[in-house]
């Protein structure tokens, strides 16, 4: 939704009689300097309280203290106080209005919003715990003095629990294409003018950015390249979100054929994701198995395949400190990941964030039930062209709720790799890494690494051309996962047979005949 729309939105609610209104927006300023024009044209009064500047007055009110004995201090003042005095404020710029224009005719006539704005920090609201009882006290008075409060917020998510009933929520959205074409087209002028299809792929790179933010981005690539180029307003994207702490873009070239084996995976991904008429858009997938199996690396190299790029959520990063603010953090990142749709979200290692969130809850106030629930709810729900890929190491300490049927597209079990795979990992990094092995001694390596993923195959090679020593002496110094954790990678491959895709071969997986991890067999090769 536009300024222009959620703005409309106000005004409706106010018209409708709404005492209290709570606006979650990304763009406070821009939003708030859109209202302070719109209640101007209008000759509705507007009296906004900043907790750093203090007192605003749109130009009507201004015009109204004229034509008044009114006296509106405009220092900071303490909110507490300021909130008790704004219903006689309130009545006072009524009256200014019947005198000046007469008696009301229009519905905006001698109308006043009381807007909030940095004022719902939760190290605000914690402090005064009176806030809450006089945002109520106001938005139930406004209801017949046709005073309407307005909270400018960053997210719902902050809104006291004891007000919730007495607040409706408008959204103001980030900008959608056709606001970011009216922006790029005041930039892209004379020289800078770019075709039709430059536009789109420029438009597209700036969707999940505000409009200042855009605006700023197409300034500054036609600064620096001369041009407004689709690559560098991707860059400065990823910046800003880099910056904002809470997502990672990602724009490598990994690819599944530096990865050895995955093929079935590759082919269901081709399949599930190449655009089709009246298809339905795919959802995602669920990555189960062994750490160090490939999981975040196959997400990479899926978005490299579907030419999509790749946003990594940390969800821990996402927790704060402060009642409200993860609730905030979780919706704010998901809305600026549906507005820079098609992209593939990627939550690494989803178990240990989610692990605990059907909990009691006390140990974190109930953020991480919460987080769960936001997330389960948006996977359910959203509409955006998002593809989501959460990694697991082990699905037994997620809510079953989540990686239940229709979540996702499918859920695919990363196993250690077998013989075949394991000697197309063992000649990529042994070509990467500039070591030689004669065909004896890559039957060797293979034979000895059984039980090993492909980052500890990794992991040898590139220790050995760091200390300057040969294959076996390097590894030596790798104790893989299913020596040191054997007794629980043993019963997630059992919990994943005949349940979970194999990213090998079509079909399910199935445990292997011997039904355990094997053991090492570096012991038998490697002279101690």
């Amino acid at each position: 939704m536009s300024g222009a729309d959620a703005i409309t939105q106000l005004f409706q609610h106010a018209r409708a009689g709404f005492g209290g209104l709570w606006v979650e927006t990304q763009e406070v300023h821009f939003f708030l300097d859109r209202l302070f024009k719109e209640c101007d044209d209008k000759k509705v009064t507007l009296l906004c309280w900043d907790a750093a500047n203090g007192v605003q007055l749109n130009s009507f009110a201004k015009t109204l203290i004229e034509h008044s004995a009114l006296d509106v201090d405009n220092a900071a003042e303490e909110p507490g106080a300021f909130l008790r005095r704004v219903p006689q404020l309130h009545a006072a710029y009524a009256a200014a209005a019947e005198q000046a224009l007469g008696p009301p005719h229009k519905a905006e006539t001698h109308r006043s919003f009381l807007v909030l704005v940095n004022f719902d920090h939760p190290a605000l609201l914690d402090n005064q715990p009176m806030f809450p009882q006089l945002l109520q006290n106001l938005a139930y008075s406004g209801r017949n003095t046709r005073l309407t409060t307005v909270v400018l917020s960053t997210s719902a998510a902050r809104i006291p629990p004891a007000i919730r009933k007495d607040y409706a929520v408008i959204t103001h959205n980030l900008p959608d294409g056709d606001e970011l074409q009216e922006r790029l087209s005041a930039v892209a002028l004379g020289p800078l003018a770019l075709s039709e299809p430059e536009q789109e792929r420029v438009i597209a790179a700036a969707r999940g950015l505000t409009r200042t933010e855009a605006e700023n981005a197409f300034a500054l690539s036609a600064v620096q390249h001369k041009a407004i180029r689709a690559d560098a307003v991707w860059e400065l994207k990823a910046g800003m979100v880099r910056n904002g702490g809470l997502m990672e873009i990602h724009s490598g070239s990994e690819s599944f054929d530096d990865m050895g084996g995955l093929n079935h995976l590759r082919d269901f991904c081709t399949k599930l994701l190449t655009p089709k008429a009246d298809k339905p858009t795919p959802r995602g997938l669920l990555l189960l198995g062994v750490p160090g199996a490939g999981k975040s690396q196959a997400a990479k190299c899926l978005a490299t395949l579907t030419q999509r790029k790749l946003i990594t959520l940390n969800l821990g990063n996402l927790f704060s400190k402060w009642q409200g603010e993860t609730d905030k953090n979780v919706r704010q990142a998901l809305a600026t990941v549906d507005a820079m749709a098609p992209v593939i979200l990627l939550c690494d290692e989803i178990d240990k964030q989610l692990a605990g969130s059907t909990g009691s809850g006390e140990s974190d106030g109930g953020s991480g039930t919460r987080v769960f629930g936001t997330l389960l709810t948006w996977l359910n729900d959203h509409t955006s062209d998002v593809f989501f890929v959460g990694t697991c190491n082990d699905v037994r300490r997620i809510p079953a709720a989540f990686s239940r049927a229709e979540r996702f597209d499918g859920v695919f079990f990363f196993d250690v790799p077998d013989a075949d795979t394991r000697t197309a990992i063992w000649r990529l990094y042994l070509k990467k890494y500039g070591q030689k092995a004669e065909p004896a001694q890559l039957a060797e390596y293979i034979h000895f690494s059984a039980g090993w993923t492909g980052a500890e195959i990794k992991a040898c090679c590139r220790l050995a051309a760091t200390l300057g020593e040969t294959i076996t002496a390097s590894a030596k110094k790798i104790v893989p996962v299913s020596r040191s954790d054997r007794e629980n990678l043993t019963a997630l491959r059992a919990w994943a047979s005949n349940q979970c895709l194999s990213v090998d071969v079509p079909g399910l997986y199935k445990l292997p005949a011997n039904k355990t991890l094997p053991a090492s067999n570096l012991a038998r090769h490697i002279q101690v």
